[in-house]
């Protein structure tokens, strides 16, 4: 007798990789209809008793027959999560380029040599999923400030080595073999433990002054023993954090010294973006929103309009009017809430003090010539800066890098010709942005089943451009994820597919591009709540 037991899966989730033929299953998913938001859950596998039950008779019908089978050979292929790939950005490039060419030169300024990035004091990573066992475990965690992680890692002595906890910390004598210093010692026999295994354990490194880290060395004595992903942040003061980076690739991490590579965000990178401070990275430029009815104790918000002021918020990935994207032509910074809409200041006021306001822009806008910036990157500083006069930059009022001050014109050197620099303006730290990604990009892979368009009869978007897709998917909070196929798509062209919700993507496709939204893979700290708690205080206030 032979008996075939079939499991079904609910909608499982694995991280991505290159599909088999039918497609990879996410293990991004669970979306909230209502806001979009996307939490973790563990596959769920049910047995199919109807099925089983009738195969069972089928195989007893089958009994007489003279069946064989070679040994060891199995029809079904394993397949093993292999995670989204962090190890080597560069390789992600080449891919990406090779599946979907970058845009045209953006509107930055870019020199070759050192960062001119400010850095950060505090540094950690924090588990974002369960550990199996008791708690997280680390032999090893090195910061580095190269990106290939070369040379000698930053030193961390026992006063800066930081975490939430270490197994045995209440205890009147914590015993020293799972202290935080263990990670950082550079022993592999010596490690640092977790007082449990719930997300939210972190470990990290607080130093004297800012610390530009690039890359990351993680290792742990076995895969079992460290969550799934974790995600790194930094702070100016320990308190507020602002995200770096999403890594889920750990294959390797239990049995060698895992690198990460943080991608810099002191360039314009291929997505929509936030403008968010170097020295709090913790804040970010947004729209200062108005209750529409202030008599009224349920009066609704107007997150944008016309003569809305730019001011500093706390960075929440849902707060759609803290994203921008910039005209790659001209230099025009526009709201993903509706890109009619444009950072800029009246014809006239490009002067130091100029407040900072939302203008519309219709008909391409051709005499916005004062709304038109520049970025200067990388060993510039990470200033934006106007394109009429190249020392005028965006900063805060009074220099006061605080939530809720307003963004005017600064000014950094005395030369308008002169295009703002560090070398024009070494102290200035509080004009310095860097530019945070909306979406992680995953090339020549395609969303096979996509709510909603899977179970509905909804038309994908016409977009010719990457940029046109992420404009899209960025206005509507609802939107977890695009699918985009650029002109050398096989079948379809130039179309985008916004997603809430994924359950098939599959790789290796021809044209096709997926991006992630920030903080939709995990529950996100920087997300909807917040959003929500902030909505309330302003129309406690108002």
């Amino acid at each position: 007798f032979f008996f075939f037991f079939f499991f079904q899966a609910e909608d499982g989730i694995r991280d991505a990789q290159e599909s088999r033929g039918l497609g990879d299953v996410y293990k991004r998913q669970g979306i909230n209809a209502e806001y979009g938001e996307l939490t973790m859950a563990m596959t769920r596998v049910r047995l199919s008793t109807w099925l089983m039950t009738a195969l069972l008779l089928a195989s007893l019908a089958l009994a007489t027959q003279d069946l064989h089978s070679e040994p060891g050979s199995s029809d079904e292929e394993e397949v093993e999560g292999q995670g989204q790939s962090n190890n080597d950005p560069s390789q992600d490039d080449e891919a990406q380029n090779q599946a979907n060419p970058p845009p045209p030169p953006a509107p930055q300024e870019s020199d070759d040599g050192a960062s001119g990035r400010i850095g950060a004091k505090f540094w950690r990573v924090r588990a974002l999923t369960k550990v199996p066992l008791e708690g997280w475990v680390l032999s090893k965690f090195q910061l580095f400030t190269s990106q290939k992680g070369d040379g000698q890692p930053v030193p961390v002595s026992s006063a800066n080595a930081i975490s939430k906890s270490f197994k045995g910390m209440s205890d009147a004598n914590p015993p020293p073999e799972f202290k935080t210093m263990n990670a950082f010692d550079g022993n592999d026999k010596t490690s640092w433990q977790s007082e449990d295994g719930e997300p939210g354990q972190w470990i990290g490194a607080k130093f004297d002054t800012p610390v530009d880290i690039q890359s990351i060395i993680m290792r742990t004595p076995d895969m079992v023993m460290g969550p799934s992903a974790v995600m790194v942040e930094k702070s100016d003061d320990g308190e507020s954090w602002a995200r770096v980076a999403e890594l889920s690739d750990m294959r390797d991490w239990g049995t060698n010294d895992q690198l990460y590579k943080l991608v810099p965000m002191d360039r314009l990178p291929p997505s929509v973006f936030s403008l968010r401070s170097q020295s709090n990275p913790a804040l970010c430029v947004g729209v200062k929103p108005r209750v529409e009815f202030p008599d009224q104790e349920d009066s609704p918000l107007i997150d944008i309009e016309e003569g809305a002021v730019l001011e500093l918020q706390h960075c929440m990935d849902d707060t759609v009017t803290q994203w921008w994207s910039f005209d790659v032509n001209r230099g025009l910074l526009h709201n993903a809430k509706d890109t009619v809409y444009i950072a800029g200041v009246s014809e006239g006021s490009v002067v130091a003090g100029a407040p900072l306001a939302i203008k519309k822009c219709t008909n391409g806008c051709p005499d916005e010539k004062a709304s038109e910036f520049m970025y200067s990157d990388s060993v510039n500083g990470g200033f934006v800066r106007s394109n009429s006069k190249g020392n005028l930059v965006l900063g805060p009022k009074d220099d006061n890098v605080s939530a809720g001050t307003q963004m005017v014109f600064s000014t950094c050197g005395s030369n308008p010709q002169a295009a703002a620099s560090l070398k024009e303006c070494q102290s200035f730290t509080q004009g310095q942005f860097e530019l945070l990604p909306m979406f992680e990009l995953e090339p020549q892979k395609e969303a096979i089943k996509c709510a909603p368009y899977s179970h509905s009869l909804a038309d994908a978007s016409p977009a010719e451009t990457r940029q046109e897709a992420q404009r899209l998917c960025a206005a509507d909070l609802k939107c977890s994820a695009y699918s985009w196929v650029d002109s050398s798509g096989e079948t379809v062209q130039n179309k985008v597919f916004l997603c809430s919700q994924l359950h098939d993507v599959q790789g290796g496709v021809t044209g096709w591009e997926l991006g992630i939204r920030a903080g939709r893979a995990y529950d996100s700290p920087y997300g909807l709540a917040t959003y929500q708690t902030i909505e309330t205080e302003v129309q406690q206030a108002a």
